[in-house]
C-alpha cells in the first residue's frame, strides 16, 4: 500500500486523522480549480463525491474510490469472515512504518504476505507527499498483470498497431505476485483506520479487495502455533490504470523515474528514502533475492538511484516535442546517426525504449518528458561506502547552501537538427545533429563513466565556459563568459563561423547549398570551437544564428554580420575577395547614426532584425514575404535580377503599431521568413507590466497566425509585408516569444504555452480533424498547464521560470533561472 509519511510516518498525525471528514469537504469547498475527473462513491460513514482537483493533483471533497471489488457489501463481507476485524495489505511504505492507526498497540501484522497475480508497479505520481504539483514524486501502485500488459501495449501501439522491440520487456510471469505485509485492524478501530486512509490516499487510490497468501512461517511475533500459508481476502488502497495520476511513461523508461525519485521531495520528505525503506524490507524478506527483482522495478530502481547520487550526475529535466529524427530531442532513435552525446551514437539505455514515443519518421506529436544526463564532475570509487548519507529533510540553511553550490539551467535552445542547455557557471550540453560539427568534435570522456551511469552521458563543452550562445542550422556561436569574446563552429560552407568561404564557380546561391556543400573542402566544417578574428579583441553582448549568415551585437552596440549576404543579410550584397585568393568574406558592421547602442540581433533565413537601447527596430536583408517589415524601393526597370530588387542591404527602421500604442520593443526574433516582436509598457492604473506581440512576413502556413477572412473560408493570410498586432485574442499578457523555421510560440503569465504555423513534423503538438496536420493557421494552445507539464525540480529555485526553444521542426522547454529574454 502507498501510505505515505506526513512529516514523520508517511500520514497524517493524530489529531488531523480525527477531523479528517471535516478537512477533506473543507478542501472541497475551498478550490478554485475545475475539476477534470469524478470519482461518485460512498463509505459507511460518509457519501460526500470526491472530485479531482487537477492543480493539486488530489482528490477532494469526499473518500476514494471504490472498485468494483471493494463495494460496501464486499467490505462487509470481508470484515465479517475476520470476526470484525479488517485484513489490510500494505505493499509501500506501509511495510516499514505504518504510523497512524495502523501503529496502534492492538493492530496486529504478519509480514512476508503476497498479492496474487499483482505487480508492483512504480507508475503514480505523488503531488502531496513525495513529491509537489510543481514536480511529482513516484510512488507505487499494485497492477493486475494484464492490466500492465494493457498500459504498455496501450503505450507501444499507439502509432502503428506494433510494439517496438524492447531491451528491457515487461515482466508478466504466469505466477506474478507482490510481496507487502498484513494488518489486521480491530473492530473498534476500523471506521477510523478507513477514513484515515481515505484521506492520506487522496492522491488517485482506490479502495480494493484482493487475494493475498500469508505465510505464517514468518509471523514470529504472533503466538500461534505455526500453519502452512493459506489464501485469504484483503482491503488494500491501489491506483487503477484509470486513475488521474497514473504514470504509464516511467512504467517504461526507469532511468527517467530513477532520475525523478532521486531528487524529487515533498511533504512527507525525500522521495528516495520511501525507494530505499521498502529496498531495505524487501532484501530481508526471505523470497527477494537483492540482486534480482522478481516481479517488480524496486531493485532496479534502487541501483539506479545510488548510481545518479554516487555519481553526482547533474540531471536536468526537459519537455518537448516535434522531430527526433537526428535525436535532438535526446529521446534515442530507431537508428544510429551521426549524433552528439550518449557516446556519439544517440543510443538508448539498456533499460530504456523510447522509440514507443516516436512515429516511424521519429517523430514526437504529444509533449514528452526528457532527460538529459551530464557528466559528474569526477568519477568517485563505486564501493557503497561513498553512496551520499541522505537525511529525510533539510534545513533551510541547507536547502541555501546547496541552491548556491548548484549549476542550474540558465538557458534552453534549439537549432536546425541540434539542442543545447546552458547552465549559469557556464557549462553547455550540446546535443543532436553534429553532421558539420555544430556540437563539437566528440567528447571521449563519457567512455570510462558508462558502465556507471543508468542513461547516457552528455559532456559539456570542454574548451570554454558559455555566457550565451545561438544555434543556427548546421553551426552554433557561443559568448565565452568573462572574456565576452566571440566563438564558433560547424558548417562554414557560407562564412558563418570565420567570416572567410571557399569561392566555386562564383555560384553563392544559397538555394543550392546542399549541392555546393558536396564540393566544398574539409576546412568548410570547424568541428572546434574557434575565435571568430575579426572580433578576437572584443566584447561580444549578443549573437543570431541565420541558415548562412552570423550576427553578433558588441559591447560599443554595433551589429557586426558575417557569412552569406547574397540577400543583404549581412549589410553587403556581394563579397569580397582578397586578390590572388579563393577565399572570401562577406561581412559588414553597423550602428545607428544618432549613437543610440543595439542590444539585441536576430537572424532570419535570409534577413536580420536588430534593437537598439531605446526600443527602435532596424532591419535589413531579403524582403521576399515582408520578412523586413518595411516597403523597398525597387526600380522595376532596372537590370538586376529579382532577387535583388526585393533586398535592402541597408539598415532601417521598422515602425508599427506599438509607437501608436504606447509599447516599448523588448525583444525580437526570427523565423526563416517571419519576424516576431514582444513589446510592454506600465499600466497606468494598477502599475503592473502589460504586454503585446507584434509580426510581419510569411503567413503561408500560419507563422503569425492570421486568417484572411475572405470570402469566410478560413484561410491564413500569405504575406504580411507591414507590422500588425499577433495573439491579441490571449487575455494574459505574454511573457516570451520563440520562432521556429516556420512557426511561432509564446508563453503566457499563466505558463500556458500556445502556438501557430508550421506543423507537419507535430512540432506544435497540435492537430484538427478539419484542418490538415501540417499547418495550424491560428494560435493554438500546445501546453495548456505549462506550471505542472514543464515542472520545477527541488533542483532549482522555486523562482525558475520557463524558458521556452523553437528550432528546425522541435520544440523545447524547461525551467531555467534566467530568463531567456528581459
Amino acid at each position: 500500500m502507498s501510505s505515505h509519511q506526513h512529516a514523520q510516518n508517511d500520514g497524517a498525525n493524530d489529531n488531523e486523522m480525527k477531523v479528517v471528514t471535516s478537512q477533506v469537504v473543507a478542501a472541497s469547498k475551498t478550490t478554485t480549480t475545475s475539476t477534470t475527473t469524478t470519482a461518485s462513491t460512498t463509505t459507511a460513514t460518509t457519501t460526500t463525491t470526491a472530485v479531482w482537483d487537477a492543480v493539486a493533483q488530489v482528490y477532494v471533497g469526499g473518500q476514494v474510490a471504490l472498485t468494483a471489488n471493494a463495494d460496501h457489501a464486499l467490505l462487509q463481507e470481508l470484515m465479517d469472515e475476520n470476526e470484525g476485524s479488517l485484513p489490510i495489505f500494505g505493499y509501500g511504505s506501509l511495510c516499514w512504518k505504518p504510523g497512524g492507526i495502523l501503529a496502534d498497540e492492538t493492530v496486529t501484522s504478519i509480514p512476508g504476505c503476497q498479492a496474487l497475480g499483482y505487480r508492483r508497479c512504480w507508475a503514480q505520481k505523488s503531488a502531496d507527499h513525495r513529491g509537489y504539483p510543481h514536480f511529482p514524486g513516484i510512488v507505487c501502485t499494485l497492477l493486475q498483470q494484464d492490466e500492465v500488459h494493457d498500459l504498455l501495449s496501450s503505450f507501444n501501439n499507439k502509432d502503428d498497431g506494433q510494439p517496438p522491440p524492447s531491451a528491457n520487456p515487461p515482466r508478466t510471469t504466469t505466477h506474478c505476485s507482490t510481496e507487502g505485509i498484513l494488518y489486521m485492524v480491530p473492530p473498534p478501530l476500523v471506521d477510523t483506520c478507513l477514513a484515515e486512509l481515505d484521506f492520506r490516499e487522496k492522491g488517485g487510490y482506490a479502495r480494493d479487495i484482493i487475494q493475498v497468501v500469508v505465510d505464517h512461517e514468518k509471523d514470529d511475533h504472533q503466538n500461534r502455533p505455526r500453519q502452512r500459508p493459506r489464501q485469504r481476502h484483503a482491503l488494500l488502497y491501489r491506483g487503477t490504470p484509470d486513475n488521474p495520476a497514473l504514470w504509464p511513461r516511467v512504467l517504461r523508461d526507469l532511468p527517467y523515474a530513477a532520475a525523478v525519485i532521486s531528487v524529487s521531495i515533498g511533504p512527507s520528505g525525500r522521495n528516495d528514502e520511501y525507494l530505499n525503506k521498502l529496498h531495505e524490507f524487501l532484501v530481508q524478506q526471505e523470497q527477494h533475492d537483492p540482486q534480482v527483482g522478481d516481479d517488480d522495478d524496486t531493485m532496479a530502481l534502487y541501483r539506479m538511484v545510488q548510481q545518479y547520487q554516487t555519481l553526482q550526475t547533474p540531471l536536468f529535466f526537459l519537455y518537448g516535442v516535434g522531430s527526433n529524427q537526428h535525436n535532438q530531442l535526446n529521446l534515442g532513435m530507431k537508428k544510429n546517426r551521426n549524433t552528439a552525446g550518449a557516446g556519439g551514437g544517440g543510443c538508448t539505455s539498456p533499460t530504456t525504449d523510447n522509440r514507443s514515443l516516436m512515429d516511424d519518421g521519429g517523430e514526437v506529436h504529444e509533449w514528452t518528458e526528457i532527460l538529459l544526463c551530464g557528466v559528474p564532475p569526477a568519477l568517485p570509487s563505486q564501493s557503497s561506502s561513498n553512496v551520499p548519507e541522505l537525511s529525510s529533510s533539510f534545513s533551510s540553511s541547507q536547502q541555501q547552501q546547496q541552491q548556491q553550490e548548484q549549476d542550474w539551467p540558465k538557458q534552453v535552445l534549439a537549432g536546425g537538427g541540434h539542442s543545447a542547455v546552458l547552465t549559469t557557471q557556464g557549462n553547455l550540453y550540446l546535443f543532436g545533429w553534429n553532421d558539420k560539427g555544430q556540437c563539437g568534435a566528440k567528447n571521449s570522456t563519457t567512455k570510462p563513466l558508462e558502465d556507471h551511469a543508468p542513461a547516457p552521458l552528455h559532456a559539456p563543452l570542454q574548451e570554454l565556459r558559455v555566457e550565451t550562445c545561438a544555434l543556427g542550422f548546421h553551426h552554433t556561436l557561443l559568448i565565452e563568459q568573462e572574456t565576452g569574446h566571440l566563438w564558433a563552429m560547424g558548417d562554414n560552407s557560407r562564412g558563418q563561423v570565420n567570416g572567410h568561404f571557399h569561392v566555386k564557380n562564383n555560384n553563392f546561391d544559397d538555394d543550392k547549398a546542399q549541392e555546393d556543400e558536396q564540393h566544398q573542402q574539409t576546412s568548410a566544417m570547424v568541428q572546434v570551437p574557434t575565435k571568430v578574428p575579426f572580433l578576437a579583441n572584443q566584447r561580444v553582448v549578443d549573437v543570431a544564428c541565420g541558415l548562412f549568415h552570423s550576427a553578433a551585437i558588441t559591447s560599443e552596440g554595433e551589429v557586426v554580420v558575417f557569412g552569406c549576404g547574397r540577400f543583404g543579410q549581412a549589410l553587403s550584397s556581394l563579397p569580397t575577395t582578397a586578390m590572388g585568393s579563393s577565399s572570401s568574406s562577406w561581412s559588414g558592421r553597423w550602428k545607428p547614426h544618432k549613437g543610440a547602442k543595439l542590444q539585441r540581433v536576430a537572424c532570419g533565413r535570409r534577413h536580420t532584425v536588430v534593437l537598439d537601447e531605446h526600443g527602435c527596430v532596424y532591419s535589413f536583408g531579403d524582403n521576399k514575404y515582408g520578412q523586413v517589415g518595411r516597403t523597398i524601393n525597387s526600380n522595376p526597370s532596372s537590370n538586376e535580377p529579382e532577387y535583388q530588387q526585393q533586398q535592402d542591404a541597408k539598415p532601417q527602421r521598422v515602425h508599427g503599431p506599438w509607437e501608436m500604442d504606447g509599447y516599448t520593443v523588448c525583444d525580437i526574433q526570427c523565423g526563416w521568413s517571419h519576424t516576431v516582436i514582444l513589446a510592454h509598457k506600465t499600466n497606468q492604473e494598477d502599475g503592473l507590466r502589460d504586454t503585446a506581440v507584434y509580426g510581419w512576413g510569411r503567413n503561408d502556413k500560419g507563422q503569425l497566425g492570421i486568417i484572411s477572412g475572405d470570402d469566410g473560408d478560413n484561410k491564413a493570410l500569405l504575406n504580411c509585408p507591414t507590422p500588425v498586432r499577433l495573439f491579441a485574442d490571449i487575455s494574459t499578457p505574454i511573457q516570451q516569444v520563440a520562432c521556429g523555421s516556420e512557426f511561432t510560440l509564446v508563453v503566457d503569465r499563466m505558463d500556458a504555452i500556445w502556438g501557430c504555423g508550421w506543423n507537419e513534423h507535430g512540432n506544435l503538438a497540435h492537430s484538427q480533424p478539419h484542418e490538415p496536420r501540417e499547418v495550424v493557421s491560428t494560435p493554438r494552445l500546445v501546453v495548456a498547464d505549462g506550471a505542472r507539464k514543464v515542472a520545477n525540480p527541488p533542483t532549482n529555485p522555486a523562482h525558475a521560470t520557463i524558458g521556452l526553444a523553437a528550432g528546425g521542426a522541435h520544440v523545447l522547454a524547461m525551467r531555467v533561472v534566467v530568463p531567456p529574454s528581459s
